[in-house]
């Protein structure tokens, strides 16, 4: 989420949900959200992730990892660091990846990049990016099939790993849990909605239309170890324009080599939703557990006739304090 819609949000952000446990502790009608991380912030992450993928046949997948997420001084900002990363596969043998997908998802768990954000809470950048840039396109030859050409490997090294999408995937879940709702003040039970235009990381200069929604609820009674806290539940939804949607996936075939345009799939008609809850204390923005499920559905054109199809990346994060 851009910076610009995050100043929207602080303009009309506003509070839908109730929350799911505990009862509201304060009767004020506003939820006010101020940034509050301090160097020495240590806290144990887990991370379920499921896909769900149902086309010709139904496909779900399971796996869990752990990090260590810990908060240092560099120079006048803060810097996220992700230390002990862990990777497990899902328990039931029909949701466990492949031992290929293992090993690479124990890679890429080994390549979440350290970065940098203000005093304010603002994202600065990944640190040390030339050197983060390196070992990403090292991991991208690697796990590239033997038999691709090496010209398809050099484009999609240059697009996954060019500055700007790079500090913009790093940005995501900062922004999820902390950056986009710094210094917002939200009146309980009033929505707000809005359309905005934003920029396609991959593709500079391309752009894609976007429908949001924010919530937020009154707050209630949590813990933070052994200390009683304030804790409320943050919501946002935002969902892509379908025509702006098949324009961007159309523009990307265009970009590949005409041999290599296979590889992205025709769509009829394509949905994406996006479906995020964060629990947070709004005193210091300190994240207890978020929720985030990335909905893409539509149809594929085949020769057989359209192919409905549907997949579900669900994220269930949980933090513990040390």
């Amino acid at each position: 989420m851009t910076w610009m819609v995050r100043c929207l949000v602080v303009l009309t952000c506003s509070i839908l949900t109730t929350p799911a446990a505990g009862q509201p502790v304060a009767a004020s009608n506003r939820v006010d959200l101020r940034f509050g991380w301090k160097p020495g912030i240590e806290i144990s992450v887990t991370a379920i992730r499921t896909r769900t993928r149902s086309a010709e046949q139904n496909v779900s997948r399971t796996s869990t990892s752990r990090y260590t997420l810990r908060v240092d001084a560099d120079g006048e900002n803060l810097r996220i660091r992700f230390t002990d990363p862990e990777f497990i596969a899902g328990d039931a043998p029909a949701s466990a990846p492949s031992q290929d997908q293992s090993r690479i998802m124990e890679r890429l768990a080994d390549l979440m990049p350290d970065f940098l954000v203000s005093p304010d809470g603002e994202f600065v950048g990944i640190h040390d990016l030339p050197g983060f840039q390196v070992k990403f396109r090292a991991f991208l030859a690697e796990v590239m099939p033997p038999d691709v050409d090496a010209r398809f490997v050099e484009q999609m090294q240059s697009l996954l790993t060019n500055d700007e999408f790079l500090n913009a995937r790093a940005s995501e879940e900062w922004n999820t849990i902390v950056g986009a709702w710094v210094g917002s003040s939200f009146e309980v039970g009033v929505p707000a909605e809005f359309v905005r235009v934003e920029p396609i990381e991959v593709f500079s200069g391309n752009e894609i239309r976007m429908n949001y929604a924010f919530a937020a609820g009154a707050e209630f009674a949590c813990r933070r170890g052994n200390v009683e806290r304030r804790c409320t539940h943050l919501a946002m939804r935002s969902m892509a324009d379908p025509e702006d949607t098949k324009r961007m996936i159309d523009e990307l075939r265009a970009k590949l080599l005409p041999e290599e345009a296979y590889s992205v799939p025709d769509f009829n008609s394509l949905e994406i939703d996006n479906k995020l809850r964060v629990t947070t204390e709004p005193d210091g923005l300190i994240p207890h557990a978020y929720s985030l499920t990335k909905i893409i559905r539509g149809t594929l054109a085949t020769p057989d006739g359209d192919l409905p199809f549907e997949q579900i990346d669900a994220t269930e994060v949980r933090y513990v304090y040390r």
